[in-house]
């Protein structure tokens, strides 16, 4: 039987529990939630999958458009010297990477920056890709195939 001397002791174990109970699954939900966000925000499109593996320790180029949002070319990054062969684009509005193989582009994925959305994007297969991310500036980007890999080029509206 529960005594009165008992009962103050009983009520913060079953406190204790409830708390614990309810950060794990606060946990849980919020890892979920995470991914399930990301994915309904529209940042990340994925278009198609490169047949290639994700070599472990590749990092995406991290290079960026000076501030002010110049003309300059920003930085590829050639994969490897395999058949199929990597690159990505990376600006102030956003990463876009793609993969030639064969004379062909795949587009792997566009990322927009905050405040930036893809307008249009086409010619995933093809010999040239365009891609156009519309925001505080419009950046129109290119990219085709040459013997050491993607090449891209970019315009500012």
């Amino acid at each position: 039987m529960i005594t009165a001397r008992r009962l103050p002791s009983l009520l913060v174990a079953w406190a204790l529990v409830v708390v614990a109970a309810s950060a794990t699954i606060w946990f849980v939900i919020g890892r979920a939630g995470s991914a399930v966000g990301a994915a309904a925000s529209g940042r990340a499109i994925q278009v198609t999958a490169s047949a290639e593996p994700e070599r472990p320790g590749q990092e995406p180029s991290s290079a960026a458009e000076p501030s002010g949002g110049g003309g300059a070319e920003p930085a590829t990054e050639p994969a490897s010297a395999d058949p199929a062969q990597t690159a990505t684009w990376t600006g102030a509005s956003g990463r876009i990477t793609v993969t030639c193989r064969g004379g062909l582009l795949t587009l792997n994925s566009i990322l927009p920056a905050d405040g930036y959305r893809v307008e249009q994007h086409q010619g995933s297969g093809t010999r040239l890709l365009e891609v156009e991310l519309k925001g505080p500036r419009e950046t129109h980007v290119k990219a085709t195939c040459s013997a050491s890999g993607p090449v891209f080029s970019t315009a500012h509206d």
